[in-house]
Formats: C-alpha cells, structure tokens, sequence
C-alpha cells in the first residue's frame, strides 16, 4: 500500500455537556512539517493540549482520521476515546476556590499600564 499524503489524523475535545471545545488535525499545519508516512512501517505519533485553558470538569478526547475531502475513516460516533478530569483550583490566585461558571478558564495576565 502507497502512502496516502491526504491522511491525517486528529482529534475532537468535548467537555462533559457535550459541546465541541476544540477540533484539530495533523495536517492543520503547514504542509512541510505534515507527519511523515512510511510504507509498511508503524510510527507512533503524540501531540499535545493545554490542559491550563481548561475548566474543572470531565472532558473526552475523540480519536479523527481520514483521508482528506474523500472520506472519514474515525468519527466521534466510532466511540474511540479517551476521558479525564480535571479537579481542583485552577487559578492562581488565593481567590479562585471554585469552578468558574463557564466553559473555559484560562490563565488570563493582567497588568497595569502606565
């Protein structure tokens, strides 16, 4: 089998009520730094996501494949995830005890501007 360059594989981040919080793919990149692809060979490949952003809560990271504008090969509705949960302060300030009332809570800088 000849590699396919329209392969890519990605992921779908949903939080516990279900909404989509991020969508991302390997080739949402520029084209020169695209995974690169063997014939008959297994690679193991990882990315990252920044957990910091994120509210207290459960979230479910769904595996996304396909060959790109012709057809899907995992879809959320293939069920293939992985869940966790996030606990505990999230802040960095004395003040944030609790969850905060949205769907994000990132780290945010503020500063004074003279």
């Amino acid at each position: 089998v000849k590699p396919d360059n329209r392969f890519n594989i990605g992921y779908l981040l949903k939080n516990e009520f279900g909404d989509d919080l991020i969508i991302s793919f390997s080739t949402d990149q520029p084209e020169n730094v695209w995974l690169s692809q063997k014939q008959s060979s297994i690679s193991t490949i990882r990315t990252f996501i920044d957990t910091s952003v994120l509210n207290e809560g459960k979230y479910s990271v769904y595996l996304l494949a396909s060959i790109h504008c012709e057809k899907m090969i995992y879809t959320e509705e293939d069920n293939i995830r992985l869940d966790f949960e996030i606990i505990g302060n999230r802040g960095k300030s004395p003040y944030w005890f609790n969850k905060r009332k949205s769907v994000l809570a990132p780290f945010i800088k503020w500063e004074n501007i003279y």
